[in-house]
């Protein structure tokens, strides 16, 4: 096994991670993000828990548990892909993890900001902007619908 490919997940962690903490600080500041996840163009890095193992033996095994089309699709096409697909279905080529629903929500976050920036002075036209409200709000909803069947088949 190369270094290579462990390299290219490390930078793709480190992108995420970027992505994350310039949203919290957004957040926390009242103010938009700097980053979009659309402007982020990589591939979906590697699980926590395979990132996470303390040594060789521990990776072996989760390696061999590590869901197989993750590293092939970026991150937005992944999302995308979670939140338009139907929850009951099992068939899903892309498997949906916790950090996957962290990701999603923090992405929203920048929509969000922009919609209620835009509110403030749009008063005439607000048909564009009810729907962009419908439309995140069925976007978090599938999401949280998502967390709890995660929840549900783990007990």
């Amino acid at each position: 096994m190369s270094l290579y490919p462990n390299a290219i997940d490390a930078f793709d962690r480190l992108a995420v991670t970027v992505f994350k903490i310039d949203t919290y600080i957004a957040i926390l500041t009242c103010q938009p993000p700097l980053l979009r996840l659309k402007e982020i163009r990589l591939s979906s890095a590697s699980t926590f828990a395979l990132w996470n193992a303390r040594d060789l033996p521990v990776w072996e095994v989760r390696k061999e548990l590590e869901p197989s089309g993750r590293t092939k699709i970026t991150i937005p096409q992944m999302l995308s892909h979670l939140l338009e697909a139907p929850i009951d279905n099992d068939s899903s080529s892309v498997i949906f993890l916790p950090e996957d629903a962290q990701i999603g929500f923090l992405s929203m976050f920048s929509e969000i900001w922009h919609l209620g920036e835009d509110g403030e002075y749009i008063s005439e036209n607000l048909n564009p902007i009810i729907s962009q409200k419908e439309h995140l709000n069925n976007q978090l909803l599938t999401l949280k619908r998502r967390l709890d069947g995660m929840l549900s088949s783990g007990s």
